[in-house]
């Protein structure tokens, strides 16, 4: 059984973008959130172009015009994101896909919400 797959909590499928800016901030680093591949009231699942530690403190900013917010974690998992160029070629990193444990994800999820609805409703 993957890490991923040890939440015992339901989790929301998100597989996309939020409306504002998502950025992971670790130790040393600091990279957008290229996607949300799920989000559960314990954590986010999140694919960035950089390598994470696994066990190390993190810190996302969800940012959406002038609104803010900063919810901290630990990084639970981290896995290599690999692709094919062609049927015979060897596999070569594309990304990274961590699993984040988040002490408060529900703000999180509500701010991202607020901006998704937001933007479908002014296109």
């Amino acid at each position: 059984m993957a890490y991923s797959e040890k939440r015992g909590d339901g989790r929301i499928s998100y597989q996309g973008k939020p409306h504002g800016t998502l950025i992971l901030r670790a130790p040393g680093s600091r990279m957008e959130v290229r996607r949300i591949l799920d989000i559960s009231n314990t954590g986010i699942r999140i694919e960035t172009e950089g390598p994470i530690v696994a066990r190390s403190k993190v810190a996302l900013e969800y940012t959406d015009g002038p609104m803010k917010i900063e919810v901290f974690g630990s990084v639970a998992h981290v896995s290599e994101k690999t692709q094919k160029a062609g049927p015979d070629s060897e596999p070569r990193v594309v990304g990274y896909v961590a699993g984040v444990m988040l002490m408060n994800p529900m703000t999180l999820i509500a701010m991202i919400q607020a901006g998704n609805d937001r933007s479908a409703a002014h296109p």
